[in-house]
């Protein structure tokens, strides 16, 4: 599916009588994108739709349940009550939880790669003032390790990106000038 391109499913009657829902004007409809899920009903008056969406960066789970006939979809939203969809094709609803397992997938992926990109920038600032901290003052390297020690550690430092080349090359002058 392309961005933002939105699924449409509707449950069949047959199914949904097998459930005990006689009403042939009250389809279930479920609507993804990759951003949301949205449930629609008819009501019982069928004056409007009732209408549930909810992002998938707040949905913690989703379950099938599939009967000799149909099934049912369990959606969990964070605080709010279930959202419980019948009367889907068993090959609907399996269509539905896998993509919605997709994007619940993504968004997770998306809000981690944020919190961890903001952690690194937040700890490259920590620890290049660290380094510098370290390696400034007397001359002398204050915690007792070795002169290879520290290159050791900037240079993992380095190689995980967490400091830039350039902060690299200025830190080991500075090293290197304290040793003398």
């Amino acid at each position: 599916m392309t961005s933002l391109e939105t699924k449409t499913y509707k449950s069949s009657y047959l199914y949904r009588v097998l459930k005990g829902d006689y009403n042939p004007f009250t389809p279930n409809h479920v609507s993804i994108n990759e951003r949301e899920f949205q449930f629609r009903r008819r009501n019982w008056y069928l004056i409007s739709n009732n209408t549930q969406t909810f992002n998938f960066q707040h949905i913690t789970g989703i379950d099938v349940d599939k009967h000799l006939l149909g099934a049912t979809i369990i959606i969990r939203p964070q605080g709010n009550d279930d959202v419980i969809v019948f009367g889907l094709s068993k090959k609907d609803a399996s269509e539905i939880r896998e993509h919605c397992l997709n994007y619940i997938n993504a968004q997770t992926r998306g809000a981690t790669t944020e919190i961890l990109r903001k952690t690194i920038v937040t700890t490259s600032e920590s620890s290049t003032q660290a380094i510098v901290t370290a390696v400034d003052g007397s001359g002398r390297n204050p915690s007792n390790l070795s002169v290879a020690d520290e290159l050791k550690k900037l240079k993992e430092l380095l190689d995980s990106g967490i400091i830039t080349q350039e902060e690299f090359n200025t830190q080991k002058s500075k090293l290197i000038v304290s040793i003398r």
